[in-house]
């Protein structure tokens, strides 16, 4: 399954968010979540993984204030670069 953009959780009470959906808030202790696509992000770190099977660049994508996933991305891609997200099959890439 590909969705536009990466389906992160907002507490209801508090506002924080998250991405997977924990069972409650880290924050508020909260247990109900909107879901809201996020689509863009920006690269703050990147490596490439080294692996018998093949090399994997991956790259931390900041989301906002306090939110940063880790997603697969394009070999070389550098600190500062705005991405666009997407969510396949369980992987979050950056492109």
């Amino acid at each position: 399954m590909t969705t536009a953009g990466v389906p992160v959780h907002r507490c209801d009470t508090c506002g924080n968010t998250v991405f997977p959906e924990p069972v409650w808030c880290f924050e508020c202790g909260g247990n109900q979540w909107t879901v809201v696509e996020v689509f863009d992000g920006v690269v703050e770190e990147s490596t490439t993984v080294l692996h018998a099977d093949g090399d994997f660049p991956m790259a931390t994508v900041r989301i906002d204030d306090n939110l940063a996933v880790i997603a697969a991305a394009p070999n070389g891609i550098t600190p500062g670069t705005a991405v666009r997200l997407s969510y396949e099959d369980g992987q979050l890439r950056a492109s």
